[in-house]
């Protein structure tokens, strides 16, 4: 009795190990594509495993069988739905969305999911028909797969082969709403064949293939981040080059008034890039801005600018920049509305002018900067007034843009000045021209005690000669004398271009001698 039973346990054990076998085998391949390509097999299998497809019968695929309308409504909503990209409605047997799939359709899947499409423009139908058992030509397809791609990924399949090459032969055969996804298809190898025949039906192998490569896209972390700005939006008047700094993941194509950067993200990295952007200024003068992109915490769906000025806050100019050792009142002039405002009435030998600073995309500005220039005669201080006119704008990145043949190279990282005083580009020694060291803060009696310059650089009226004569010196290192009131002296050349500021407490040339009672 007991081996009897022994001899039914093995038995049953051997039925079950023989059913989950032949299942297994029926779930994983399909005796009818055995024969074609490896890849085909796989994507086939791909999709059965994920149970978005399903064969003709157990063992047959049927792959060569043209695949129509509600069955592709049907595998995209099963995949759309195990994905979570988008909900079903949880009324979807309420109301139907196609006059040809009503209620009381045998088939509830087909309901469902063209209700699911339906919802999130995948399937849009033509006069309230969806035409369930119509075939599904190649150029349909290619429309619908790049909805799904909008649907999962919100980008389209144009912006992933933005840059890619296309070899479509026959692509004026199809209609124009579909053709940049034809060719988009193809620069992307989801379909590999130069003759895309876009009025054909598809097969059920096809489409098999398709949808595998499609989904194998949509699933990559893979983005594509684009930035597009005119010109004028940038702070230029015309962008004569642009160029990508060091090893970049930046495209960039450009016009004289228009931008576009595109770069293809996969979330192994955050991008922290720059670009150089060379050309004319609002007041058509030569100019160049340094544009930092971040996609700030590794989001993949948009550029973050880094701004090198927050517009909102206000800041000190030196009164050294315009010769000047105080100042009186100052107003300003938005010039695109022609509005003007006033600054606080200053003190008379305030120490800077508080600027507020204009929001970017408020155009032009132009100041007027009222104050006055101190000089001894016979032990008496004569002040003479002054008037100076100074326009300006901020670019895209919140840099100040002035109207000056000067330039303000202090932001620009490019640029660096060593303790002992010698000025770098790009790490290397620039020995092509002569620099001049400027004391920020003169001896009493005419001192400015703020070192902030703003963005600001001498005017063109200013010569290169009547600043060293205000400053009292010939500019080289040596005429700096031992004691100042404050540690900063002001690097520029002889075409007034600023540098930036050495601290004589770190300095390894000369010495420094604070003054503290003045």
């Amino acid at each position: 009795m007991k081996r009897k039973l022994i001899y039914t346990i093995m038995f049953v054990l051997f039925c079950f190990v023989f059913l989950m076998n032949h299942i297994s085998v029926s779930a994983s391949g399909f005796d009818d594509i055995k024969k074609l390509p490896n890849q085909m097999q796989q994507e086939v299998q791909d999709l059965t495993k994920r149970n978005i497809i399903k064969g003709t019968t157990p063992t047959t695929f049927s792959p060569n069988t043209t695949i129509t309308r509600g069955q592709v409504v049907v595998m995209m909503g099963r995949y759309i739905e195990q994905n979570g990209i988008a909900k079903v409605d949880k009324n979807w047997e309420e109301m139907d969305r196609f006059m040809d799939v009503p209620l009381r359709v045998k088939d509830r899947e087909l309901l469902k999911y063209s209700t699911l499409l339906y919802d999130n423009g995948i399937f849009k139908g033509e006069n309230g028909r969806l035409n369930p058992y119509n075939h599904m030509t190649r150029e349909q397809m290619a429309l619908t797969l790049n909805r799904l791609m909008v649907l999962a990924r919100n980008y389209s399949l144009i912006d992933y082969a933005y840059d890619l090459q296309s070899d479509v032969l026959d692509i004026q055969k199809a209609n124009k709403e579909a053709r940049p996804y034809i060719e988009a298809l193809n620069a992307l190898g989801i379909s590999n064949v130069d003759t895309f025949n876009p009025k054909n039906s598809v097969t059920r192998v096809q489409f098999a293939s398709f949808l595998s490569r499609t989904i194998k896209l949509i699933e990559r972390n893979h983005h594509v981040i684009h930035f597009e700005k005119t010109a004028e939006e940038l702070g230029f008047q015309k962008i004569s080059n642009v160029t990508t700094i060091n090893k970049s993941h930046l495209h960039v194509s450009f016009s004289n008034s228009l931008l576009h950067i595109y770069a293809r993200y996969d979330g192994n990295f955050a991008i922290d890039e720059e670009v150089l952007i060379e050309g004319t200024s609002l007041f058509g003068r030569p100019h160049e801005s340094r544009l930092q992109l971040r996609n700030q915490f590794m989001q993949s769906n948009a550029f973050s600018i880094v701004k090198k000025y927050i517009p909102g806050q206000h800041g000190y100019i030196n009164m050294n920049l315009f010769l000047m050792h105080s100042f009186t009142d100052a107003h300003y002039k938005l010039l695109d509305t022609g509005k003007e405002y006033g600054s606080e009435a200053g003190y008379l030998d305030k120490q800077g002018i508080s600027m507020y600073f204009i929001n970017s995309d408020s155009g032009i500005i132009e100041h007027t900067i009222n104050g006055t220039v101190l000089s001894m005669k016979n032990e008496e201080i004569i002040r003479t007034p002054k008037t100076v006119h100074y326009r300006y704008y901020f670019d895209y990145q919140g840099v100040m843009v002035s109207d000056t043949d000067a330039m303000n190279h202090i932001g620009d990282k490019r640029y660096t000045v060593t303790n002992n005083g010698d000025v770098l580009f790009e790490g290397k020694v620039l020995k092509d021209r002569t620099f001049y060291y400027l004391p920020i803060i003169r001896p009493v009696p005419f001192h400015t005690y703020n070192d902030d310059f703003g963005g600001f650089t001498y005017t063109d009226d200013v010569t290169l000669q009547q600043i060293l004569a205000f400053h009292k010196t010939d500019g080289q290192k040596s005429s700096i004398p031992r004691q100042y009131m404050h540690p900063k002296v002001l690097v520029i050349d002889g075409k007034k271009n600023i540098y930036g500021t050495i601290n004589l407490r770190d300095a390894t040339f000369g010495t420094f001698e604070e003054i503290k009672n003045y």
